[in-house]
């Protein structure tokens, strides 16, 4: 018997489809170099574990300590102390009912967490000047006006700009991004506003988006250090300037460059990042499309070029080795392979090595060098029998560190090691395929976003 987790709605897909016939054999839960060193799972995690987080280090009480703010997709926000990378404890929550906010932004003693269109369109707006003590400091309810948000409004994921003096808030079905005006923190009364709108060419429909065909999305916004807003969507991915010398606003952004949606195969450029404000710009790309009937090819990380006027393709990373993916025998089951959250390091100043570390869903977390913008190569990997991982993160006093995120799992603590680790990495000797890939989650297409945003059912 299955029950429906009542009428919310997930931004992934998975089917329910029977695998083909068993497979036995050893399976692989990591490279040699990548070893699992904690877990914590987080509450709500039967249903779903985590969705996003965002590391933020900080003095409190006279020590700098290094916090974890993770939310789950129902149960608020969780503050792990990760202080020692390497034994994350939780010393705070806050229960709020949102859903889906897949992301986690904050500036100062400010943190947004939003819920989404199909589960009230609001902002929560949380005080974190006390970090063990998270409080709701005010809400945003986003009202209906279909002559702009049209079937969907946003909620999905909302953003700092000018360090939390606003928010931007996307997933509203036609694109547009909602503006709310936080204040400027000296009046405690103040009640946060719609200050507009913007609709960024990322926004755009999709020819080739699935349910983004007529309608588009803006997905995620994010600022890089130079202050100019990258967004991405069904349209592709576009930046643009709230500088006033560029002739630009938080309210009023203008346009800088957009890829059109150049090399956009299927649903939705995901998010992006631009290191160091310099030449290239990072994109992962959500697709659930497997046009090898496995894993190959799906979920396409993408590195561009961005000359302050023009964003032009350089490489693309895909999924290439089946070997990697429980679904080897039949992917036509709708397991979800599709690149999701990501993160990047540099090693230090006497290092060329870049890394980028991918949440990747049911292939687990992937680990790219991309030190040569034109051959991205994957240099390690961990995937538990129930991965399900949403996002990625390096830590930022020790970036051998990364903390994923996952929908089933809560937070795994990884650690990539200089050469093979002590561990040797994971095995799983003579358990079968269908065990090992049956998820606890399941999908059924919702009526206005199909298998864009499923309605969620666990198994019972």
């Amino acid at each position: 018997m299955r029950r429906v987790l009542g009428v919310l709605t997930v931004c992934l897909v998975i089917g329910s489809s029977a695998i083909a016939s068993p497979l036995t054999q050893v399976l692989h839960l990591s490279s040699s170099n990548v070893e699992l060193v904690a877990q914590v799972p987080l509450r709500g995690a039967s249903a779903f574990g985590a969705a996003g987080g965002h590391f933020s280090t900080r003095t409190v009480a006279g020590v700098t300590r290094t916090f974890f703010y993770v939310t789950g997709t129902t149960s608020g926000l969780s503050v792990i102390d990760a202080t020692d990378p390497f034994t994350p404890v939780v010393v705070g929550d806050l229960a709020l009912p949102h859903w889906e906010n897949e992301d986690v932004d904050l500036a100062g003693d400010t943190l947004l967490i939003s819920a989404d269109g199909s589960f009230g369109a609001a902002l929560f707006v949380i005080d974190i000047s006390l970090p063990t003590a998270p409080r709701l400091r005010a809400t945003y309810k986003f009202q209906d006006n279909s002559a702009t948000w049209g079937t969907g409004k946003p909620g999905h994921i909302a953003n700092c700009i000018l360090e939390c003096r606003y928010a931007y808030v996307t997933g509203a079905r036609s694109g547009y991004v909602g503006i709310v005006d936080l204040g400027d923190g000296t009046d405690p009364s103040f009640q946060p506003a719609l200050a507009g709108v913007f609709r960024p060419e990322a926004g755009a429909s999709n020819p080739n988006g699935g349910p983004f065909r007529n309608n588009g999305i803006t997905h995620d916004v994010n600022v890089d250090s130079s202050g100019l807003v990258w967004e991405t969507g069904s349209g592709g991915v576009s930046v643009y300037s709230i500088d006033p010398a560029q002739g630009g606003s938080a309210t009023d952004p203008v346009r800088v460059a957009s890829n059109s949606g150049v090399g956009l195969d299927t649903l939705i450029l995901h998010n992006s990042l631009r290191p160091q404000s310099g030449n290239y710009v990072f994109v992962t790309e959500e697709d659930y499309f497997h046009p090898n009937a496995n894993c190959e090819g799906s979920g396409r990380f993408e590195i561009y070029s961005f000359d302050g006027a023009t964003i032009t393709p350089v490489s693309t990373w895909r999924l290439s080795d089946p070997d990697y993916s429980y679904q080897v025998q039949d992917a036509t089951a709708g397991y979800s392979c599709s690149s999701h959250w990501f993160d990047y390091r540099r090693n230090d100043a006497s290092s060329s090595e870049e890394l980028v570390a991918i949440g990747h869903y049911q292939q687990g977390v992937r680990f790219l060098d991309v030190t040569n913008k034109n051959s991205i190569q994957e240099v390690g990997w961990w995937r538990a029998p129930d991965a399900m991982a949403s996002a990625a993160y390096f830590h930022p006093t020790d970036s051998s560190i990364v903390y994923a995120v996952d929908y089933q799992r809560g937070v795994d603590v990884l650690h990539m090691c200089e050469g093979p680790c002590p561990s040797g990495g994971g095995l799983m000797a003579g358990v079968t395929l269908h065990q090992l890939s049956e998820p606890n989650v399941w999908m059924k297409p919702s009526k206005a976003w199909g298998y864009a945003c499923p309605v969620v059912r666990t198994r019972s």
